[in-house]
C-alpha cells in the first residue's frame, strides 16, 4: 500500500513528511545521518537556499523530501527518497502470493485510503484550525506476535505518517500522550518532546527509557535485553536455547527466590515444557493470587491470598495515560478501582505486604524514596528529559525538585498514599474521600491535548536510522554469547521479512493454527467462574478448535469430532471441531486460554484446549529487532479417539 500510495498514485502529504517526520533528513552510503561537523545535528537540503542546513535550522526556506545531494563530500539523499525507492519491490502482485489478498483489492483499498484521507483540507475545532486526516490503520496482538513483527508494525505507522493522519482529527490517536495537567494545579502531566536528533520522545514510558536508545552491549542479567536495546518485552530465560547463552556468559548468577503477582506462567505462556524446566531450578517461590492456579499448585512454595480487585483499592491502574483516558476531545477522567465488599479470609493487598517486605529488609527509606520520584515526575516539576515510569526515570529528575509525599522512615497504608497523591496532582479538595464518592476526577480537555502533533515540535522517524547505528555493535556483542539473529532484519527501511511460521509449512504441516482472544474472557482466571463456563457451554467456540468448513471437508473432518492438532516441533493438542465459513482456509483457532489442569480450579479443570502448548520459544521464534515472540505455529490436523489428558507439574499427557 506504501508502494502504490507513493510510486503509482503519487499521495502524500509533503508537509507533514517536511516537518513531522525525519523524511528531509540527508542519508549518506553507510545508512546513517549526515550531520552537521560543528554541531553533531542531522542536516537537511533547504532546496531553496540550494544548500544544507541543520533540520532545525529557523532560517530553511524548504525541504528537500526528493533529489540526491553532495554533502561534506559525500552523495546523499533524503530518506524519503530512499524509502519511496525501497518499496517499488512490494508491487500489489508480489503481495498478492504472499497473503492471499487479489492484488486488485489490495490497490482499490489503497486508492481508497489516498481518497479518504483528504490531505490538504482542515477542520475547526473550538476556534483551533486543524488538519483533517479521516482515515486511520492500526495494529495489536495479531500482528505484533510474529518474527517480522518491528518492521511489520513500522510500515503500517509509515502508512499513517505519508497522509498526515497522526493525532490530528479523522486519523490514528496514539494513547493519550499529551497531558497538560490539571488546572489547579497543572499537574499530572505528560508532555511529548524532541531528542538531541529532533525525533519524538514520549513523555512517559512502559518499557523504554527515552531517546536517543541507551547503546547495546553485553547482558548481564537473564533477560539479555540489554544485547538489542530496540527489544521491548524478553522471552528469555523461560526459552529453550536460554541455557546455552548463558552458560556462554559465565553463569553469572542463579536464581535463589521469585515473587510472582497474578501469573500463570505455566499456561499462559508459549510451551509450558520449557517454562517447566526453568521454574523447577528456582529453590524458593512465592506465588500471590485470587485463585488456585497451574503454577502455583506446580511451583509455589507459599500462596499469598491476594485482594480481589472488588476488595480493594488501586491507583495504578490509572495511573498514567496508557489505555485508561480518554482519547479525542472527551474530557479528562482519572477514576479508581475502590473496594465494593471487605477483603474475605486472609486476603490481602500484596503491595502492602511488599510494603512490610521492604521493611524487613531495610530498604523503606529507598522505596518511599523511589515513590517520590515517580508521583514528582508527573508533578511536572522535577521532570527534566520525560523519562518517568521505567527504573532509568531517576536520571530525568531534578533531586532538589522532588516533592516529599512520603518522608523518610514513614509507614501509610495504601489509601493514606492515594490520598496524598491525589492532593499533589488535583488539590486539597480533590482528595481521597472526593474520588470515592464520584468515582473519578474529571476536567475539560483543550483541542492541543487531544490533536497535539502540530503543537509540538517533534518528529517521528519513517527511516529508522538508530537501526544501522545499532546493528554493528549487537552483532559484536551477541557473537560474546554465541547469539545469532536475523541481522538482515537490523535495515533502517521498512521492508517485508517472511515470519518464521511461514518457513516452516509444509505439505504436511500445511495449517497455520494461532490463538485468538475470546470475548467472554480475561486470560485465565475467568475460566473459572460459573457464569461465563455456563455461557461458554453455549458458545460453540470458546471451548472448541474452529476451521474452514471446507478445508474441514476436504479432510474429512465434521463438527463434533475429536482432532489432534500436531505442531512441526512434535508437540500435540486434542480438541473438538467447530467449522466455519469466517476463516481463511489456511487457518486452524482457538481461544485463549482454556485447557485448564490446575486442581483448585474444578469449573475450568479439563475444559477446552490450551494452544500455547504447541509453541516453540527460542531466538529463532522471536523478532530480532522487537523480541515479539511468533504466536503462530504449523500444525496437521486429524481426527483420533480419545483426548490428550493433563496432570501433574507441566501437565504431563497422561
Amino acid at each position: 500500500m506504501i508502494n502504490i500510495l507513493l510510486n503509482e498514485l503519487n499521495v502524500y502529504d509533503a508537509e507533514f513528511l517536511k516537518k513531522k517526520t525525519n523524511g528531509a533528513y540527508l542519508i549518506g552510503p553507510d545508512e546513517l545521518y549526515v550531520r552537521d561537523k560543528e554541531t553533531n545535528k542531522p542536516l537537511v537540503w533547504d532546496s531553496k537556499a540550494n544548500k544544507a542546513k541543520v533540520f532545525n535550522d529557523p532560517t530553511i526556506g524548504d525541504y528537500a523530501l526528493l533529489g540526491e545531494y553532495t554533502v561534506n563530500g559525500v552523495k546523499c539523499h533524503p530518506s524519503f527518497q530512499l524509502l519511496k525507492d525501497h518499496v517499488k519491490q512490494y508491487t500489489a502482485e508480489a503481495a498478492e502470493k504472499v497473503s492471499t489478498v487479489p492484488a486488485k483489492t489490495i490497490r482499490r483499498i489503497a486508492e481508497e485510503y489516498a481518497e479518504a484521507a483528504s490531505i490538504g483540507t482542515t477542520i475547526e475545532i473550538e476556534g483551533e484550525k486543524l488538519p483533517l486526516r479521516p482515515v486511520a490503520c492500526i495494529m495489536f496482538r495479531g500482528g505484533q506476535g510474529h518474527t517480522n513483527s518491528a518492521h511489520s508494525y513500522v510500515a503500517m505507522c509509515i502508512l499513517n505518517a505519508i497522509v498526515g493522519a497522526m493525532d490530528v482529527p479523522g486519523g490514528t490517536l496514539g494513547w493519550p500522550a499529551y497531558v497538560g495537567g490539571h488546572p489547579d494545579t497543572g499537574r499530572f502531566k505528560v508532555i511529548p518532546f524532541p531528542c538531541k536528533d529532533g525525533l519524538l520522545t514520549a513523555g512517559t514510558f512502559m518499557e523504554h527509557g527515552p531517546w536517543p536508545l541507551h547503546p547495546a552491549k553485553v547482558p548481564e542479567d537473564m533477560l539479555l535485553k540489554e544485547l538489542v536495546p530496540t527489544a521491548s518485552f524478553s522471552p528469555h530465560p523461560m526459552t529453550s536455547d536460554f541455557p546455552k547463552y548463558w552458560e556462554n556468559m559465565g553463569h553469572p548468577y542463579d536464581i535463589e527466590a521469585a515473587i510472582i503477582f497474578g501469573s500463570n506462567m505455566i499456561r499462559s505462556s508459549q510451551n509450558r515444557e520449557i517454562v517447566e524446566v526453568f521454574w523447577k531450578k528456582v529453590p524458593f517461590t512465592v506465588s500471590f493470587n485470587i485463585l488456585p492456579n497451574e503454577f502455583a499448585e506446580g511451583f509455589a512454595d507459599i500462596v499469598l491470598p491476594d485482594c480481589h480487585p472488588l476488595e480493594a483499592y488501586c491507583l495504578f491502574s490509572s495511573h498514567g495515560p496508557f489505555f485508561n483516558h480518554p482519547i479525542g476531545m472527551e474530557g479528562w477522567c482519572f477514576p479508581i478501582r475502590q473496594p465494593v465488599v471487605k477483603a474475605a479470609y486472609e486476603r490481602r493487598n500484596k503491595v502492602e505486604a511488599l510494603w512490610d517486605l521492604a521493611d524487613r529488609i531495610g530498604m523503606r527509606d529507598e522505596m518511599n524514596n523511589y515513590y517520590n520520584v515517580y508521583f514528582s515526575s508527573f508533578g511536572g516539576e522535577a521532570l527534566i528529559s520525560g523519562d518517568i515510569s521505567s527504573a532509568r526515570g531517576a536520571a530525568a529528575i531534578d533531586p532538589k525538585k522532588v516533592t516529599k509525599l512520603i518522608k523518610p522512615g514513614e509507614k501509610i497504608s495504601y489509601s493514606e498514599m492515594m490520598d496524598r497523591v491525589f492532593k499533589f496532582y488535583f488539590g486539597e479538595k480533590n482528595d481521597l474521600k472526593y474520588i470515592s464518592e464520584h468515582g473519578s476526577i474529571d476536567w475539560k480537555k483543550q483541542v492541543k491535548e487531544a490533536y497535539w502533533r502540530w503543537y509540538v515540535d517533534v518528529r517521528i522517524p519513517i527511516y529508522l536510522e538508530h537501526l544501522a547505528e545499532l546493528k554493528p555493535e549487537i552483532m559484536k556483542n551477541a557473537k560474546t554469547i554465541g547469539v545469532d539473529l536475523d541481522w538482515e532484519q537490523f535495515t533502517p527501511l521498512t521492508s517485508f521479512f517472511t515470519a518464521q511460521v511461514a518457513k516452516e509449512e509444509t505439505s504436511e504441516f500445511d495449517l497455520y493454527s494461532f490463538s485468538y482472544r475470546d470475548i467472554l474472557h480475561n486470560g485465565t482466571y475467568t475460566m473459572e467462574f460459573p457464569w461465563l463456563d455456563e455461557v461458554s457451554r453455549m458458545n460453540p467456540y470458546t471451548y472448541n478448535i474452529t476451521m474452514n468448513a471446507d478445508t474441514a471437508k476436504q479432510k474429512g473432518l465434521k463438527d463434533g469430532d475429536l482432532i489432534c492438532l500436531e505442531s512441526s516441533y512434535g508437540r500435540k493438542i486434542t480438541g473438538y471441531l467447530k467449522t466455519m465459513q469466517g476463516m481463511h482456509p489456511k487457518c486452524i483457532a482457538i481461544a485463549a486460554c482454556s485447557g485448564g489442569w490446575a486442581k483448585g480450579a474444578p469449573i475450568a479443570y479439563g475444559k477446552g484446549t490450551n494452544f500455547n502448548i504447541l509453541l516453540e520459544s527460542d531466538f529463532k521464534h522471536a523478532c530480532p529487532v522487537c523480541w515479539s515472540q511468533e504466536t503462530a505455529t504449523t500444525v496437521k490436523v486429524y481426527k483420533i479417539d480419545h483426548r490428550i489428558e493433563y496432570d501433574g507439574v507441566g501437565g504431563k499427557p497422561q
